[in-house]
């Protein structure tokens, strides 16, 4: 009965494996970043930049898309020139479904790998990294257009966090979260 069983899982992964068109590209946008619970923060624009694999389902109008990119995230002081400049690798893995030829709508889990994080002012820049995650989990939310029959696209995503920034906080205080609104152009090959 075993034998039946891995007989039908194999035969139905290989199935759906068959079905799966497979692309890959690069990707490049503006961040608009910021920090919530975080008093008088206001928008840091920053970049994102990376590489992406389209794993697509025929005739089902789902694909899954994991992605690796280096984002660049913070915010700013409400007044004066400070700003928090936060520099992550990214992971998110978006389920993607189509609701039109060309246009999906996109949803997953995120990923992020704290690699620098600074404080700026005054001229000064301070390495504040070790008081801050190295971890960032979040969630994203968004859209994604491909021109007809062209390897170019366009998207727009939003990345609400959903883990604390800094270290040691207290269980009951509720910290500062990354917030990323994001737009920007894909190319697949």
């Amino acid at each position: 009965m075993k034998k039946v069983i891995l007989l039908v899982a194999a035969v139905m992964t290989m199935s759906v494996a068959a079905n799966a068109q497979f692309n890959f590209g690069v990707k490049a946008g503006l961040n608009l970043a910021n920090m919530t619970n975080s008093d008088g923060a206001k928008s840091l624009i920053g970049l994102n930049i990376g590489g992406l694999a389209q794993y697509k389902f025929e005739g089902s109008g789902f694909a899954v898309q994991p992605e690796l990119l280096f984002s660049m995230q913070g915010a700013k002081a409400s007044e004066g020139d400070g700003k928090s400049a936060l520099n992550y690798i990214n992971v998110p893995i978006m389920l993607q479904y189509y609701v039109m030829p060309g246009l999906n709508v996109e949803a997953g889990p995120q990923i992020g790998f704290l690699m620098s994080a600074k404080a700026k002012g005054g001229g000064e820049s301070i390495d504040v990294k070790d008081g801050m995650n190295s971890v960032d989990f979040g969630i994203n939310v968004g859209a994604a257009y491909q021109l007809a029959d062209m390897p170019l696209g366009f998207f727009a995503r939003y990345n609400i966090g959903v883990s604390n920034l800094a270290k040691d906080l207290p269980d009951n205080v509720d910290g500062s979260k990354n917030s990323v609104f994001q737009i920007g152009a894909f190319w697949r090959f």
